[in-house]
């Protein structure tokens, strides 16, 4: 990243550099917000998967001779709802995000994103990146813990994988689901001891101290036992007033 160096208050800053031409990388939570897709190809079933891995209610659209083996599997099972063979533009009424894999009609991708953008309803269509607010990621996942890979648009899908699954993936260890996961059960532990937004920096003090100390090997080996017990200790720091770390 570069940087510049600026004077403020006769001091000097150094401020990094925007460089243009990136995505705002975000991590949306989708759980229980409504999600539709407009498709019945491999596609379609790979944007069905990663929403209901989010924990969103879906929705697919699509003609059911046509759809391929995940999504019949989805649809017959009930893990998702059909809404019909064809699109129509009351089907967008309730839906947070909606997603597109119809390489056959171009001209029903162009309605369907038009009519996205009438409503303000993030909208991703397969292979059509100025029809779409947003590009899919390549991702890695072990529990709660995501990496993402994106080419901005400008490469295949297939290369971002590629990237992913030889340069990133490879090199993580397969314990750091597990540290994430511990530290997820602290968090929920001490916002439950100590509630509220009064004592919420107090929490991330705490919780930062452990996870700055400790290896990730030995956030990744704790035990129900070692929780409950670095729990006991900020319980006991709460109810004494020690609140320096």
């Amino acid at each position: 990243m570069l940087a510049t160096t600026i004077t403020n208050n006769n001091a000097d800053i150094m401020t990094p550099v925007p460089q243009g031409g990136a995505s705002l990388m975000i991590a949306f939570r989708y759980h229980r917000k409504n999600v539709l897709v407009v498709g019945h190809d491999e596609i379609a079933a790979s944007r069905v998967l990663s929403a209901l891995e989010a924990d969103a209610q879906v929705t697919v659209v699509g003609p059911l001779d046509r759809m391929c083996k995940e999504l019949a599997y989805r649809i017959q099972n009930s893990q998702v709802e059909w809404a019909g063979e064809s699109f129509e533009e009351e089907q967008l009424i309730g839906n947070h995000l909606v997603f597109v894999s119809r390489p056959d009609d171009i001209g029903l991708c162009q309605y369907i994103s038009h009519a996205c953008c009438a409503r303000r309803i993030p909208i991703n269509v397969a292979n059509q990146k100025d029809l779409s607010d947003f590009d899919m990621t390549c991702s890695y996942r072990d529990q709660s813990l995501q990496v993402a890979v994106s080419t901005n648009g400008l490469s295949s899908v297939n290369l971002a994988n590629r990237i992913l699954q030889s340069k990133i993936s490879c090199t993580l260890e397969p314990s750091l689901g597990e540290a994430v996961k511990n530290a997820g059960l602290l968090r929920k532990g001490a916002e439950a001891l100590d509630p509220g937004s009064s004592s919420s920096l107090r929490r991330y003090q705490w919780l930062t101290h452990i996870c700055d100390t400790k290896s990730l090997e030995e956030m990744a080996a704790l035990t129900a036992t070692d929780i409950s017990e670095l729990l006991a200790s900020y319980s006991k720091e709460v109810e004494g007033g020690l609140h320096h770390l």
